[in-house]
C-alpha cells in the first residue's frame, strides 16, 4: 500500500543517523602579461544552493524541508509531531556544550587565520559567517551544527593543525561545510541525528545496528545524505577559486585536501595513481567492489573516491566552468512561467487484498520556494493542465520538483512519484520523467511521462 509521505519522512527522520557547455578559456582565465608573477583567484560574483545540490540532494530536501518550516524550533512539524515521545532539540544546549568543551575563537589573534577564511568563504557564498569553535578531540573532523542561525562551526584541533600549512586545502574544507549552510541541510542532518541518538543509542554506527538496521530502515535519507555531501564539495571547490594561470588548479588542490582525509599526514600525494589502485581492485576483485558498496549504503558520507570521480566530473563537465564566468552583479530577475503540464502513464492505485483503481492526480509543482497546486482528477492515468499561468523566479540551475499526489479523502494524499525538470532561457519545452520509487520501491519499468512547455520572460 503507498504509504502518505509526512508519514514516512518521519520514520526516515527517526531511524537515520542523521553538459553544461564549455566556457572559452579567454574568458576563465584571460591572457596576462608575460611578466606578470601575480596569480588571480576567481570566483563567481553570486551562487544559489541550485548551483551546487546534486538531483537527489534537492528532491529529497523537498520532503525533510517541510517537517522543519519556521523559526522557532518548538513551533517544527516534526518536534510537535514526536512530542508523545519526550523527543527536543533545542539551541540552547548546542550553545551551551560548545561553551562548556570547545574554544571560541572570535576577536582571537591566534586564530584570525580561521576566521579570515570563514569570512571570505561565506562571503563567496552569500550567507552569514557561523560562530567558530575549536574542539580539542583528536578526531579529524570539522562540522556545522545548530537549529536556527545563528549556526556554529567546529573544527577539531588535529584537522586544524593537519591543514594549517595548506590554506588553500583549508579553505576547500571550510567551504564545504558552508555549503551545507547554503543548501538548507543544516536542519535536517541536526534532526536526523538527534533522534538516531534518542532512538537507537550511541552506538548506532557501531555492530549489528549499523549492518541490518540502518540499511532498510533508512536506505534512502542516508542516501541523500551522501548526496548533500557530494553538493558541498561542490561549494568547497568554489571558494578555493580558480587560478587564472592554470584552470585545474583548484581541482587540484580539493582533491588533495580529499585525500588527505585518508592518509593523515602533510604529504602531498599522486591521486590519479590512487584512483587507479581502488579502480583496479573494483574491475579486478569483484567480491571487493560488493562489498564497498554494501558498507556504503549505511554511512553518512560517500568514500573518498566516489567523492573525488563526482567532484571531478562536476569540475570538468558540470557547470563549475559556468558558474566562474559569473564577474558581474546578478543580473535582473527573470520569470519563468509554466503553460502547460502533461503527464502520461500513470500506474493504477494499489489499495491492498488485490483491489486497485485508477489514480485521482493531483499535480504540485516546486521551484525556487514556490509552489502551485492543482485540484484532483478523477480516475485519470494521463493528465493534462492547460492555459496556466503559474510563475516562479528564474534560477540559473533550478530545477521544477513535479509531484503527483493521488486524491483519497480517507487517508489523505499519498504520493505517485516525483520528478525534476530543467529550463533553458531560448527554448519553451521540457520533458522528464515521473520517480516511482522515490519513497518507497517499484517494480514499474516503463515510469510516466511528463512533458511542459513554458516560457521565461
Amino acid at each position: 500500500m503507498i504509504r502518505s509521505r509526512k508519514t514516512l519522512v518521519i520514520c526516515m527522520v527517526l531511524a537515520c543517523a542523521l553538459s553544461t557547455r564549455d566556457v572559452d578559456a579567454q574568458l576563465l582565465f584571460p591572457k596576462r602579461s608575460p611578466n606578470s608573477d601575480t596569480t588571480v583567484r576567481i570566483f563567481p560574483k553570486y551562487v544559489s544552493k541550485y548551483d551546487l545540490m546534486t538531483d537527489v540532494d534537492l528532491l529529497h530536501c523537498r520532503y525533510l524541508g517541510s517537517l522543519t518550516e519556521g523559526n522557532r524550533v518548538e513551533d517544527w512539524p516534526v518536534v510537535g509531531k514526536l512530542a508523545s515521545l519526550g523527543v527536543r532539540a533545542f539551541n540552547a544546549k548546542t550553545v551551551a556544550d560548545m561553551l562548556n568543551q570547545r574554544f571560541p575563537i572570535r576577536d582571537q589573534a591566534a586564530f584570525a587565520d580561521i576566521q579570515k577564511t570563514v569570512d571570505e568563504c561565506a562571503g563567496i557564498l552569500e550567507i552569514d559567517a557561523p560562530h567558530v569553535f575549536i574542539d580539542p578531540t583528536a578526531e579529524l573532523n570539522a562540522y556545522v551544527t545548530g537549529v536556527k542561525a545563528p549556526y556554529y562551526m567546529v573544527i577539531n584541533q588535529r584537522l586544524y593543525s593537519l591543514y594549517k600549512d595548506k590554506p588553500e586545502e583549508f579553505r576547500f574544507i571550510v567551504g564545504h561545510e558552508l555549503g551545507h549552510l547554503k543548501c538548507n541541510h543544516i536542519r535536517a542532518h541536526v534532526v536526523a541525528h538527534v533522534f538516531l541518538n534518542a532512538i537507537l543509542g550511541d552506538d548506532a554506527e557501531h555492530g549489528f545496528k549499523e549492518k541490518y538496521i540502518a540499511p532498510f530502515l533508512v536506505y534512502e535519507l542516508l542516501y541523500w545524505h551522501r548526496a548533500s555531501e557530494l553538493s558541498c564539495d561542490r561549494a568547497g571547490l568554489l571558494c578555493v577559486g580558480a587560478s587564472d594561470k592554470n584552470p585545474e588548479h583548484a581541482q587540484k588542490v580539493a582533491e588533495q585536501a580529499l585525500t588527505r582525509l585518508l592518509h593523515g599526514t602533510h604529504n602531498d600525494v599522486d591521486v590519479d595513481k590512487y584512483l587507479e589502485v581502488v579502480t583496479d581492485f573494483e574491475v579486478n576483485e569483484p567480491f571487493v567492489a560488493v562489498i564497498r558498496k554494501l558498507q556504503g549504503i549505511s554511512k553518512t558520507h560517500p568514500f573518498v573516491p566516489e567523492r573525488l570521480r563526482q567532484l571531478r566530473q562536476w569540475a570538468q563537465r558540470g557547470n563549475y566552468k559556468t558558474l566562474l564566468t559569473r564577474v558581474a552583479e546578478k543580473p535582473v530577475q527573470r520569470k519563468l512561467v509554466i503553460r502547460s503540464i502533461s503527464i502520461k502513464g500513470l500506474p493504477d492505485t494499489d489499495y491492498g487484498f488485490g483491489k486497485s483503481t485508477k489514480c485521482d492526480p493531483i499535480v504540485v509543482a516546486s521551484y525556487a520556494d514556490r509552489e502551485y497546486k492543482s485540484g484532483a482528477f478523477t480516475n485519470d492515468s494521463n493528465p493534462s493542465l492547460g492555459n496556466l499561468a503559474w510563475e516562479f523566479d528564474f534560477t540559473e540551475n533550478g530545477r521544477l520538483i513535479l509531484e503527483v499526489l493521488d486524491y483519497d479523502t480517507t487517508t489523505g494524499n499519498e504520493l505517485v512519484g516525483a520528478g525534476l525538470l530543467q529550463f533553458a532561457v531560448n527554448e519553451s519545452k521540457t520533458e522528464g520523467e515521473l520517480r516511482l520509487d522515490v519513497q518507497q520501491q517499484s517494480t514499474e519499468v516503463n515510469l510516466p511521462a511528463i512533458e511542459v512547455s513554458y516560457e521565461v520572460k
